[in-house]
């Protein structure tokens, strides 16, 4: 019988910490390994074979997004930009791979210095190639590629409007199309 009673009792929960480490900043080790993971990635971006490229692509952009990746993290990654603007002006390149590269190029011109290092890369160019490129998609494209194509162009007038957003006194103005 007293069993039953203790039963019926809810004891009330402790409070959960936070584990340690969402309590702590990440170690110097942590960082090391977890630069040393994305420049791993960033090479595979230029990989010989498509399918590593798509992966790594999608890897990276899923790692900024579920804020595993800083956009500190990618702004210290000297050819990261490079690839990018590579993987999107692939005509080979999948439009899941087309959009995963032109949303981290979009995420890196957040700040003006990497804006402008990618204007020097000629991102602006490299952009408006990819956006003229899925203007006309073929005739034999079905709603479903179609819509992929749209998702493209829209993505990369983001990333050029992003990246000119920030004005940049030592190269010439240039404007976005209308």
């Amino acid at each position: 019988a007293r069993r039953r009673e203790y039963e019926d009792f809810e004891r009330p929960k402790a409070p959960r910490r936070p584990s340690r480490c969402a309590r702590e900043r990440p170690s110097p080790a942590h960082s090391i390994a977890r630069s040393m993971a994305l420049q791993t990635l960033v090479g595979k971006l230029a990989h010989p074979l498509a399918e590593v490229r798509q992966r790594a692509a999608h890897s990276i952009r899923s790692k900024a997004e579920a804020s595993l990746l800083s956009s500190d993290d990618l702004r210290l990654e000297p050819n990261l930009g490079r690839h990018l603007l590579q993987l999107a002006a692939m005509d080979e390149s999948s439009p899941s791979v087309k959009l995963d590269a032109l949303s981290l190029i979009e995420r890196l011109a957040g700040t003006a210095d990497t804006a402008r290092q990618l204007v020097q890369l000629g991102a602006v160019a490299e952009l408006r190639r990819v956006q003229q490129a899925v203007a006309a998609p073929p005739p034999s494209a079905d709603a479903e590629e179609s819509s992929s194509v749209d998702a493209v162009a829209a993505a990369a007038a983001r990333a050029m409007e992003k990246i000119l957003h920030h004005p940049a006194p030592e190269l010439p103005a240039v404007s976005s199309p209308e």
